[in-house]
């Protein structure tokens, strides 16, 4: 797979925003300007993947996201679903103030109905709602210490708590393997890798899954295909 890093700009009223760069997968499916936006409000990189999110989300028939947060790259793959397939995103988060504010907003636009919030602990879905949600797209945008509920933000800046590393990695496979259940064969998976890069590897090595990109500069992030 070969992506496209563009700079971005973008005029809107009473104002010019830019951004450093962007991701694409094809020059030829237009980002809609609202998209666009979301990519170039902030001067964080994180924002450079919603336009990749948004031109593979309108190949999409069914997408699993896990973290909604301030719902910008949830947003991203709805514009995606409603201007492709038309297909269904489910969310998987415990949710927060930011989350319940996100969704109350997708709640009240067109896009609402290819959404799903599925407001749970991650690690209580039973693995057969994996197996009966088959997805061509995962996006994994969080950190899988924050998937148990009490971990989840109580606040602006919360401090976190101790955290046993064992028990993260642990949860890392679980989380990858839970969400293969759910992937059809070829289907993808975008994620930031924070701590589970060693599983990825891993897995990789005992072809479950094969390394289609991989960035390592100021965003990272892999994109990563089901092999079986």
């Amino acid at each position: 797979m070969k992506l496209i890093k563009k700079r971005c700009s973008l005029s809107v009223p009473n104002r010019s925003l830019e951004h450093d760069h962007y991701w694409m997968l094809d020059e030829n499916i237009e980002v809609p300007p609202r998209v666009l936006e979301f990519t170039i409000e902030t001067l964080s990189s994180a924002y450079s993947l919603y336009p990749l999110l948004y031109q593979l989300a309108t190949k999409a028939e069914s997408i699993i996201e896990l973290g909604i947060g301030w719902g910008k790259s949830t947003n991203s793959m709805l514009w995606g679903l409603k201007n492709g397939k038309q297909g269904h995103l489910w969310s998987i988060d415990c949710g927060n103030i930011h989350t319940d504010e996100a969704v109350a907003k997708i709640k009240s636009l067109d896009i609402a109905k290819y959404f799903t919030w599925v407001k749970k602990d991650f690690f209580t879905i039973p693995d057969e709602w994996f197996k009966e949600h088959k997805t061509d797209l995962v996006f994994i945008d969080f950190n899988p210490k924050r998937l148990r509920p009490e971990f989840v933000y109580k606040s602006i800046y919360p401090e976190e708590p101790h955290l046993d590393r064992k028990n993260i990695k642990r949860d890392c496979r679980i989380m990858m393997d839970k969400l293969l259940l759910s992937m059809k064969r070829d289907g993808l998976l975008v994620m930031k890798p924070y701590c589970c890069d060693t599983d990825v590897y891993k897995m990789a090595k005992e072809g479950l899954i094969e390394i289609v990109f991989e960035y390592k500069q100021d965003l990272r992030f892999i994109i990563l295909r089901k092999k079986q």
